[in-house]
């Protein structure tokens, strides 16, 4: 009996999980799913790329190189080792993956419950403290600013990394004060399981010890003892990173949705920190609205205002309050338990609150998913203090508990809808982030990607212009932004507005000159020009831009020779193209027909030969040839070579 009531409550917490994420069963990938799943080269390697995710960055295998668009760059490959091994034996399952998220995170609701048990043994199992556990988890659980975290595939690894954490801490509470080898093997496992997962598992470095400490009164040296063994580890994990990904190197970017704070003066930033501080607050206990984007200017840069000040403040407060309860933990052991979840809280917030590290975002409300878990515990401690003071603590406790989770249920079950696909995601929440640059520019870039689908061109020109719309608005906030110029870039080609695209990727080039989809898109676009004089106009801009490019130069050789006679430009360009790219057959055979034409025949040949050998296949190089060698005075070779081309020409025509 007393079995069937222990597993009731993770049973109820595991059901529950299960419930209130259901809805995300047929949702698609949405987001960054692409960068660790749809479009990453090593996940798509099924078993065979588990190598190149465990040695390199985690945006390697999405971006092809080595990319350092954070301070520090990523190193999560567990959480993408996990996508790799569904892919290698299901392929692109969706639902698949987000019923392991699932999964995942109702285990970590059990594993919160086990802690939590653990840790108010000792203090009184008749207490009113009984249902402590059961409470915290419920809520941590229900909390609707998980929803990012569990509806988004990718945020598998803030999952991994909670529930391994846990998992460690777990293990140190069940063997604490016990010299047993296997404390420190699985606590040790499970500490760098979470590492791997993501790296702000290394908060928990110190909370353990700190537990075992105050809570479970272990001797401070043990204590000690368990900080230095997870040092160790913390150390393994920090080498195998540095040599995948790099150390925690300072990074200075250009590009404002890398760095919010590119235009803020130090005074704004701290401001805007602070706001952004209040704001996780206000998300704990209100959590409405939510949004995937806090990127500029969602949150507009602060000044020192009088709610600023007042969220500085509370936090002051909190920290006092923080060592009050240091003071009397050994007095009350119910003071150490409030004590861990506001260490836990303030710790795994200041990780991720831009002042130690730029996070390349103001804010995040997957950010949350650690410190809510401070917040669930304090919750649940003043529900349970308050029921305390009725006859029937047990029944007011779930009372006041319900007041929260049919809030938090409904909340959290509605926000899951928003994450079905990229469109349903960002036209929803392009309305709540409607100042944000990056809301905009998205929307706007899954309007147009959804425009191919459409074969009623009325239909399809409407769509065009509600994208233009949302990508000139990501413009005015972010006049720089290269990604809203592209895509603007690419309506407009779409539009048949051929001149405003190219002054669109025009633009693309003032930020990002090396930008290899807007050089294409560039080239496809100028292909729709009729004037020679047009595109010439527009290839010598580019050719200021980027003068070693193959493609500008050849394009300007055959424009200036093809269509303005004038040989000497031709050539000059169509140099410089064979000598970018020696193994272009057009570029040597246009440059050979040009020599031909100014009358150079012998640096003609020269370059017609190498054409051939290039593609032997192709007549009109045998003709030309055969002129030049006529003109070069060699009638045998002439003829030679019009031979074989009529042979060719014949063999085609056949």
């Amino acid at each position: 009996m007393k079995l069937k009531l222990f597993l009731l409550e993770p049973a109820v917490i595991a059901v529950f999980a299960f419930i209130i994420y259901s809805n995300t069963l047929n949702h698609q990938y949405a987001l960054d799913d692409s960068m660790v799943i749809t479009e990453n080269r090593f996940t798509k390697k099924g078993l065979g790329g588990l190598k190149d995710i465990f040695t390199t960055d985690s945006f390697e295998g999405f971006f092809k190189q080595k990319k350092e668009l954070v301070q520090g760059g990523r190193y999560r490959p567990l959480s993408i080792a996990t996508f790799a091994v569904e892919y290698h034996f299901f392929g692109l399952k969706p639902s698949l993956s987000h019923f392991i998220n699932i999964i995942f995170y109702g285990l970590t609701g059990i594993m919160v419950w086990l802690v939590l048990k653990k840790l108010i043994l000792g203090i009184g199992e008749n207490h009113y403290l009984k249902l402590f556990p059961f409470i915290a988890a419920m809520l941590f659980i229900f909390h609707p600013v998980h929803t990012e975290v569990v509806a988004n595939i990718k945020g598998r690894d803030e999952i991994l990394a909670l529930l391994f954490s846990l998992g460690a801490l777990n293990v140190a509470l069940k063997f604490s004060g016990k010299n047993n080898i296997m404390v420190f093997v699985l606590m040790a496992a499970g500490f760098f399981l979470a590492l791997l997962s993501k790296e702000n598992a290394v908060t928990f470095m110190v909370y353990i010890p700190l537990v075992l400490v105050l809570v479970k009164d272990v001797k401070p040296n043990k204590g000690l003892v368990v900080f230095f063994a997870l040092s160790v580890v913390f150390a393994l994990w920090f080498l195998i990173r540095i040599k995948a990904a790099g150390g925690l190197k300072h990074l200075d970017s250009a590009e404002l949705m890398n760095n919010p704070f590119l235009h803020a003066t130090v005074s704004q930033k701290y401001a805007t920190i602070v706001h952004t501080l209040g704001i996780y607050i206000k998300l704990l206990f209100f959590p409405h609205p939510l949004t995937f984007d806090y990127y500029p200017y969602h949150i507009s840069l602060q000044q020192w205002n009088f709610l600023n000040i007042i969220i500085l403040l509370v936090y002051l407060a909190l920290l006092a309050w923080l060592v009050f309860l240091l003071k009397y933990t050994s007095k009350n052991k119910t003071f150490s338990l409030v004590f861990f979840a506001m260490v836990v809280f303030l710790g795994s917030l200041f990780l991720v609150s831009n002042i130690p590290f730029d996070m390349g975002t103001f804010m995040n409300e997957r950010f949350l998913y650690f410190p809510s878990l401070g917040f669930c515990i304090v919750i649940a401690w003043l529900i349970l203090k308050i029921a305390a003071n009725f006859k029937n603590p047990a029944k007011v406790s779930v009372a006041i508990l319900l007041v929260f989770l049919l809030p938090f249920g409904a909340k959290t079950m509605h926000r899951n809808r928003a994450w079905k696909n990229n469109t349903t995601l960002f036209t929803t929440d392009v309305i709540t982030s409607s100042n944000s640059a990056k809301s905009n520019c998205s929307t706007g870039g899954v309007i147009y990607e959804n425009t191919v689908k459409l074969a009623n061109r009325t239909e399809k020109m409407t769509e065009l212009k509600r994208a233009s719309g949302y990508l000139q608005r990501a413009l005015q906030i972010h006049p720089e932004y290269a990604d809203a110029w592209r895509l603007l870039g690419n309506v407009n080609h779409e539009m048949e507005n051929y001149t405003e695209a190219i002054g669109n990727y025009l633009k693309v080039f003032e930020t990002m000159p090396d930008d290899a989809v807007a050089w294409q898109n560039t080239d496809v676009t100028l292909s729709k020009f009729n004037s020679a004089d047009e595109k010439i106009a527009v290839y010598e801009k580019l050719h200021k831009i980027k003068p070693l490019r193959f493609e500008t130069n050849y394009q300007l050789g055959n424009l200036y020779g093809k269509h303005k006679n004038n040989l000497p430009k031709a050539v000059y360009y169509l140099e410089m193209a064979v000598k970018i790219d020696p193994q272009s057959f057009e570029a040597n055979k246009d440059l050979g027909v040009a020599y031909g034409i100014s009358g150079q025949f012998q640096k003609s040949a020269d370059y017609l030969n190498k054409a051939l050998i290039l593609n032997p296949g192709d007549a009109d190089t045998y003709f030309n040839l055969g002129i030049t060698y006529y003109n070069l005075k060699d009638t045998g070779k002439a003829n030679e070579y019009f031979q074989k081309g009529k042979e060719l020409k014949t063999s085609d025509n056949e």
